[in-house]
């Protein structure tokens, strides 16, 4: 799950690219990309509306319209390098992953430094399993801008995903030694810190994070009330995501399906039951809401419901 205020870290460092490929008069730059010339205000704007549309997308139209407006600044301009690289993005967002690639290398060939091009083939390469291929291109970025979040923030995924729980720890305070105020790191070190059972110090950074951005405090507190259910605080833990559901009722199953585990922990299996029916009714092809209903119906002694349930959540694709 990725949230809002990391998107304002990562749109921040992106649209600063914008900035720097203009200039007086169109020229190649010493690195072979083309940069736009000032005077060119169509092309500029068409630039700008691309490149704003493939830092933060709500849906495929979106996603579409960026590619249209790169599409044009390159027809104009084939040698800028920040065109191509944010087509890689649409292309990747719509997870066209091959051409995506192309995209991302003819940015590389056209400037071997834009952080861009590298962090979204970082990401594909990661998708595809090449980790250690996938990290040489995080780790670029990382060098070049420490603050470049958005590498940081893929870099940890695949880290944490593969157990390397220090290195996803010391990733992050290297991140915050140059940005503290990244409030997705403060909550990607808490994760990696409650996976080690280092509960209060997860806590201390999921706080953190949500002191910074209280507007996007959802994901932290979800995971705060996760270090506290471990901790056997289930009442503190169902406080906590009581707040998640107070702040976005609609888009809330995860919360109230952690609600049904720990209530269910509890013994108390009539309200597990119904919290299973808010998580699932906000999301019925929740696959882990379905395998949870299935404990909870178990609990109960209704042996045909649980296999359903557990029937359910395997049609959906749970593994566990």
């Amino acid at each position: 799950m990725k949230i809002c205020h990391i998107l304002i870290w990562v749109v921040a460092s992106a649209l600063i690219l914008p900035v720097i490929v203009f200039s007086e008069t169109s020229s190649s730059q010493s690195s072979g990309s083309e940069s736009i010339p000032i005077s060119d205000y169509k092309v500029i704007q068409w630039a700008i509306k691309g490149m704003s549309l493939a830092s933060c997308f709500g849906n495929n139209t979106s996603c579409d319209e960026a590619i249209k407006y790169l599409d044009m600044v390159i027809n104009s301009y084939p040698n800028s390098a920040a065109s191509w690289a944010y087509k890689g993005n649409a292309l990747n967002y719509h997870r066209k992953y091959d051409e995506a690639m192309q995209c991302y290398n003819n940015a590389i060939e056209l400037d071997p430094n834009i952080t861009v091009a590298w962090t979204g083939k970082g990401e594909i390469l990661d998708k595809e399993g090449k980790h250690d291929e996938a990290m040489q291109c995080f780790d670029k970025v990382i060098a070049q801008c420490p603050s470049c979040l958005d590498a940081v923030y893929y870099k940890f995924q695949d880290l944490y995903q593969r157990g390397m729980y220090n290195e996803s720890i010391e990733l992050c305070k290297k991140a915050l030694a140059k940005e503290p105020r990244a409030g997705s790191i403060w909550t990607d070190e808490g994760m990696a810190l409650a996976k080690q059972g280092k509960y209060d110090e997860a806590i201390k950074c999921f706080e953190r994070d949500v002191e910074l951005y209280p507007k996007y405090a959802d994901w932290p507190l979800l995971n705060e009330g996760n270090a506290l259910r471990a901790q056997g605080k289930y009442d503190e833990a169902i406080k906590t995501y009581d707040k998640v559901i107070g702040m976005d009722p609609k888009n809330a199953s995860a919360a109230w399906d952690n609600k049904t585990i720990t209530l269910n922990i509890q013994g108390k299996y009539s309200e597990a039951l119904q919290a299973s029916d808010r998580a699932i009714g906000l999301q019925p092809n929740y696959a882990e809401g379905w395998h949870n209903r299935g404990k909870v119906l178990k609990s109960l002694g209704r042996t045909q419901e649980s296999d359903a349930a557990f029937a359910k959540a395997k049609e959906l694709g749970y593994t566990n």
